[in-house]
């Protein structure tokens, strides 16, 4: 029983160590999590930004190839690839970087310049109104690349300090984590102490003791110590030792005579005051049955045969068997000790001189 009461302050201190630890271990993995989406997040965007900023490039080089080579099917196709790719992009970015909503409100305006040039059946060099078209998209255009590559790196160095941040995190979560583990371990082994009453292996050396039944160990604890599984074991100790005296004193007056002797049913705790009240009814039986053939033994030296040995279960029926044969062999001598008085009356009473002797010729008996 100690050792389970051990084991349960045990386990229980232990639960609330790895508890302590666990929520340490969750509130850490979030905080590095929700770091790693925002760095994620934050290098998506320069990403998109990036991708946005080479297709917007991409487009006005486009339209450059589509004027050097005067409308050409490949420089034509390019350049609408490129366009495509920037009507993908272009909300997505605006959605999710709010810098790019003036490059979003002024792609339109370039988009028409670049629909007017590749709408010409042969646009040249040689045509004013298309170099000087090309000439406005030009500097609109490098503008809104600008921006795009301008946003893309400050969304890097975002992601980058997300990132940082993260380490920086986890790092002194890291070091928490661990100063918190050693403190746990400090508490826990505090708490442990303080609940068993000293330490572990010297407690066990006291409970082993206890259980292989040494009542006479000294058992020191802490002042005020009354809970501890130490204490607890000092108070079964001297519970066990009371138990263990009151039956040797038993013994011993039953040795001295005093064999109404019985144990302070009244002086022992719990299950110990049942057990020292069951061996007092034991004694009490085994006594009753011997008064009881002592009073019989009695009755019949006085010649009463009238009472004989209740009968008794189990082998206790053997003290009823000699009882009763007892009774028969008392009342049968008593009966042949009235005879033989009754001889003996009469052999004195004869007139005629008679003497009885026995095998060895001693005379038992002569008559007046």
């Amino acid at each position: 029983m100690l050792k389970l009461l051990a084991l349960h302050t045990l386990a229980g201190q232990v639960r609330l160590g790895i508890a302590s630890l666990v929520a340490s271990g969750l509130l850490l993995s979030f905080l590095g999590l929700n770091g790693f989406q925002q760095a994620n997040l934050a290098l998506d965007n320069a990403n998109l930004a990036d991708n946005l900023s080479a297709s917007l490039d991409a487009s006005l080089r486009g339209v450059g190839e589509v004027i050097l080579t005067e409308g050409s099917k490949s420089s034509r196709e390019s350049t609408t690839g490129a366009l495509k790719e920037i009507d993908r992009l272009m909300p997505l970015a605006r959605k999710a970087l709010p810098e790019l909503e003036k490059t979003a409100r002024d792609w339109p305006a370039q988009q028409v310049l670049i629909n007017k040039i590749l709408q010409q059946k042969r646009p040249s060099v040689e045509n004013d109104e298309t170099v000087l078209a090309f000439g406005k998209l030009s500097g609109n255009v490098a503008e809104l690349v600008r921006a795009a590559q301008h946003i893309a790196k400050n969304a890097k160095i975002h992601s980058r300090q997300e990132i940082q941040d993260v380490l920086l995190v986890l790092i002194s979560g890291a070091v928490v984590f661990v100063a918190l583990s050693i403190l746990a371990g400090v508490l826990l082994l505090r708490s442990l102490q303080t609940s068993l009453g000293g330490d572990p292996k010297a407690v066990l050396r006291v409970v082993q003791r206890v259980a292989a039944g040494e009542f006479t160990s000294n058992i020191e604890t802490r002042t005020g110590d009354n809970s501890s599984l130490l204490a607890e074991a000092g108070k079964m100790q001297a519970v066990l030792l009371g138990f263990q005296q009151a039956q040797s004193t038993m013994a011993q007056q039953h040795q001295a005579g005093a064999i109404d002797a019985v144990m302070p049913v009244s002086e022992l705790p719990g299950s110990y005051g049942v057990m020292a009240q069951s061996i007092n009814l034991l004694v009490k039986e085994h006594l009753d049955v011997q008064f009881r053939l002592v009073s019989l033994i009695d009755e019949y030296a006085q010649g009463n045969f009238a009472s004989e040995m209740e009968e008794l279960p189990g082998l206790k029926r053997r003290v009823t068997e000699t009882a009763r044969e007892a009774r028969q062999k008392l009342a049968d001598a008593a009966q042949a000790a009235i005879i033989n008085v009754r001889i003996k009356n009469a052999l004195d009473k004869c007139a005629t001189n008679v003497m009885i002797a026995d095998a060895q010729n001693q005379i038992v008996y002569m008559n007046e």
